[in-house]
């Protein structure tokens, strides 16, 4: 609201001619009367009952007793109905002279409980939405020069976080896939929209039966431009990456999240809010699998080039393939290291490829002399479980089993689709290579 507009003027003036004219009829309008002659001229100064035709000094009525005659003859005048005449005047004087009061610099002579009371939008404002002439500006500037300073007291700060969160919406985005297989460990990555002053730590869980804390953290926001602007920038803070809220015991339509904003270990704000994932159904239900002899080329290919063991044999380590038929295609490779088509050990890796990693890929791929400046192809390496130890005695007895598990594509929330192909290759590839 713009200080000093026209039509405050005029609604302030007509306020103030209202609250005379009420105030007049209050306190004198029954003087006015009697000077006419229209109203009686003896009356009781308690009850106002007309005692014209009553001899003495005495109320019938209520049982008053005047002193002396004088008495009788007293002016009514309306206390009750002259109050709410002397607010309209009072109200009506502070919208004509509304120019000059707002430009007064009341806001730091205020108690901090009243500015964040009158305080609409307590978050602080960005480059595109600073400063201003309004009375909002000039409230929200000293109440965040107080939460700054620390000078708001804990229940300020909890009427503030209060406004600053909407209920029903949560002061974080959380991002995840919206179907989850029943029992997979549910990963999600979050936004956070809980910024404030000072630094700010955010804890939520699910309310499911054996669920994890999920944590972000926010840095605060420093003014940029001196203790009288209203230009605040935020501090690096910490979002938490991918975490995990845990598995679910059973299926759900909908996962129920509880929450809390922690400054300086104290409590500022608490509530629960609820996202639209799903868990019903196993990994073959909700992913879809993808396979072709185009991408079982391009998976075999990078497992006979580049698939290796450790010096140790303790793990296993392949670098994915630029191949453009596996963009957005997620491989989770589960691998068996099989003698005599027995399974004594085995692995599990999975990637994911966008468009911009794959050109990059292709790139080293096509300039392998330009590695010191380009980079070195980037790795997987996932730990082995079981024992290769005798594997090298009769390396022509074993194989390695590659197929595509949907199971693992629950550590990834970003797509949906996995490749679903299976091969075998002799294990003294890997033997001869890792050598």
């Amino acid at each position: 609201m713009q200080i000093g507009t026209p039509w405050m003027f005029w609604t302030g003036l007509g306020l103030a001619l209202g609250g005379i004219a009420g105030l007049l009829w209050a306190l004198s309008a029954d003087w006015l009367r009697g000077r006419r002659g229209r109203r009686p001229r003896r009356r009781c100064a308690r009850c106002w009952y007309d005692m014209s035709r009553v001899p003495g000094l005495r109320c019938p009525e209520c049982g008053y007793c005047a002193r002396r005659e004088r008495a009788l003859a007293r002016s009514r005048r309306r206390w009750r109905r002259a109050f709410p005449c002397a607010v309209l005047l009072v109200a009506g004087a502070a919208g004509i002279l509304n120019g000059p009061i707002g430009k007064v610099a009341w806001a730091p002579l205020a108690p901090s409980a009243l500015l964040v009371r009158m305080l609409k939008d307590p978050a602080p404002p960005d480059w595109s939405r600073a400063g201003g002439a309004t009375q909002q500006a000039r409230i929200r500037a000293e109440v965040l020069r107080r939460y700054a300073a620390g000078e708001l007291s804990l229940a300020n700060r909890r009427i503030l976080a209060a406004k600053q969160f909407v209920p029903g919406l949560p002061p974080v985005s959380v991002r995840t896939r919206r179907v989850w297989p029943a029992g997979s460990r549910i990963q999600v990555a979050l936004i956070p929209k809980f910024g404030g002053v000072q630094p700010r730590e955010f804890e939520a869980w699910a309310t499911f039966a054996g669920a994890e804390r999920i944590v972000a953290y926010h840095g605060g926001m420093r003014n940029t431009s001196g203790p009288s602007s209203a230009l605040w920038r935020e501090r690096p803070g910490w979002s938490g990456g991918v975490q995990c809220i845990g598995a679910p015991p059973g299926e759900l339509a909908e996962i129920e999240f509880e929450g809390r904003i922690l400054e300086a270990g104290e409590e500022i704000w608490r509530g629960r809010w609820v996202e639209n994932v799903r868990v019903a159904g196993s990994a073959g239900d909700v992913f879809l699998p993808a396979a072709s002899p185009e991408l079982d080329r391009a998976v075999r290919e990078a497992a006979e080039r580049s698939l290796r063991l450790t010096a140790d044999r303790r793990a296993v380590v392949i670098s994915p393939p630029a191949d453009a038929g596996l963009v957005d295609t997620a491989v989770t490779l589960a691998i068996e290291f099989r003698r005599d088509d027995e399974v004594r050990a085995g692995a599990r890796l999975s990637w994911v490829i966008d468009a911009s990693t794959a050109e990059y890929l292709g790139l080293l791929a096509r300039n392998p002399d330009r590695g010191d400046f380009l980079g070195r192809v980037p790795s997987i390496e996932a730990p082995i479980e079981g024992d290769l130890a005798d594997a090298a005695d009769a390396p022509e007895r074993w194989t390695v089993r590659i197929s595509g598990e949907p199971d693992l594509l629950g550590r990834s929330f970003l797509h949906e689709r996995y490749w679903s192909g299976q091969f075998e290759i002799p294990l003294g590839v890997l033997l001869a290579r890792g050598e």
